[in-house]
């Protein structure tokens, strides 16, 4: 399940956090979709907003640039508080200094009632010649006793020489699944309760101006798996149904990042490509391996405005072995849940499987507090018994708006219409351009 400012707790998290980040990211990807898809609310975005910015108010380093430019606090200060007020970046390299947020945010999910979330996170920069490092932890509860307890941590050394990422988390919480490949029906639903703990460590050492290669760690545990009502749905069974699953393995880890901002990148590239496998030695059920392509790409066009076309591939190939159902990719199951707009989380799941976006962002206005997108994706899953029989494609698109949130970090909040097929559609919030 997925918490307004935390990465989405990932069944299949194979993807590695972002290192050129230069302050502590916080996502908020909340959906509003059709049928029995999860229904959350965006006032979480805001209260986030507001307690990150008082936080990080405490030095001053205006510019002209930050003057012309507008957000969401300068409406604030005009509309509500009548005034103009002057504001500075808010975020500068003071070694040593902790930077901590506590909020509490409500919320709501059709498959877990009302929840209410604590979270902290706290950003440290251990060196100024270092991208800030930051520890995120938070605890959920839900008015169906379900539990979300995440610890995430990315930390930085000097000069940025070394980068470690973890990602620790206990689960327990529904999925809906419909099978397995490209041609699964919508009323073949099923749904899967199931205690899980995961554990991702990576070790990365820079190795280039924009590159960094290293190793990790994956742990998914998975008990107390349970089956609803099953109807036509026997995929699960045929699969091999087991109460239990553990994956354990090692990641080989190569990362290409050319960008400044990764929440609103423009004219540059990122690659991030891992190899996992995982082994019985190391505790895992079965031995598999899988290896995960992530690429984008953004080109101001025209060159002469700050519009961007940018390009989004996500693909995760099966390569050998078994993997346990719940480890099998899905849409909506990346690190962030961005994946296939238009669709719900998990409605398309596969052996394998390749994404590819596209989306164009406008920007309207000088000040650059408002914008849109048009965006465009076509996806293709595998089944057994061929793993890279990529035999239909299944397309979406959608349009949004963009209001910048915070103009010293070039936040925007998206909110996104997505339509896919059969009638597939919904709105999806994103505090961070989508990719």
């Amino acid at each position: 399940m997925f918490r307004p400012g935390q990465p989405y707790p990932l069944p299949f998290r194979h993807t590695l956090r972002r290192p050129n980040a230069t302050f502590p990211t916080m996502n908020c990807i909340q959906r509003y979709t059709s049928g029995p898809h999860k229904i959350r609310w965006c006032a979480a975005v805001i209260i986030l907003f507001f307690i990150h910015t008082v936080a990080f108010a405490q030095e001053k380093d205006s510019s002209e640039s930050y003057a012309i430019r507008k957000d969401a606090l300068d409406l604030y200060y005009k509309v509500i508080r009548k005034k103009n007020a002057v504001r500075s970046d808010t975020v500068r390299k003071i070694p040593g200094k902790l930077y901590p947020a506590f909020f509490i945010t409500p919320g709501y999910a059709v498959q877990s009632g009302l929840d209410i979330n604590f979270s902290n996170v706290t950003a440290i920069y251990l060196s100024k010649s270092a991208n800030i490092s930051s520890v995120l932890t938070y605890i959920s509860f839900t008015q169906k006793n379900q539990i979300i307890i995440p610890l995430l941590s990315n930390i930085f050394t000097k000069d940025n020489r070394w980068n470690f990422q973890g990602n620790w988390y206990y689960l327990k919480y529904p999925v809906s699944t419909f099978g397995l490949g490209n041609h699964t029906r919508d009323d073949n639903q099923l749904d899967l309760d199931f205690n899980t703990l995961r554990v991702n460590e990576f070790f990365l050492k820079k190795a280039g101006k924009y590159l960094y290669a290293g190793i990790g760690y994956n742990l998914s545990k998975y008990w107390n798996i349970k089956q609803g009502e099953k109807g036509s749905n026997t995929y699960y069974d045929l699969y091999g149904y087991a109460p239990g699953a553990v994956s354990s393995g090692l990641q080989l880890c190569l990362q290409y990042d050319s960008r400044e901002n990764s929440l609103n990148a423009n004219s540059s590239s990122y690659l991030n490509t891992s190899f996992l496998q995982n082994t019985q030695i190391l505790g895992s059920n079965s031995n598999w391996s899988s290896l995960m392509i992530d690429a984008r790409h953004y080109i101001k066009f025209p060159q002469s405005t700050d519009n961007v076309l940018a390009f989004w591939s996500y693909n995760i190939l099966s390569l050998s072995g078994r993997p346990p159902y719940l480890d099998l990719p899905a849409n909506g199951w990346d690190e962030y849940s961005n994946t296939c707009r238009g669709y719900m989380e998990g409605r398309y799941r596969g052996l394998s499987m390749i994404d590819l976006e596209s989306e164009y962002r406008i920007h309207f206005m000088k000040n650059d507090l408002i914008g849109a997108v048009v965006f465009g994706h076509v996806e293709s899953y595998s089944t057994l018994p061929n793993r890279f029989n990529f035999d239909a494609v299944i397309p979406g698109g959608g349009v949004g708006l963009r209001v910048k949130i915070n103009k010293f970090s070039n936040t925007n909040l998206c909110i996104d219409y997505g339509f896919g097929l059969n009638g597939s559609r919904g709105l999806f919030f994103n505090l961070g351009e989508v990719f």
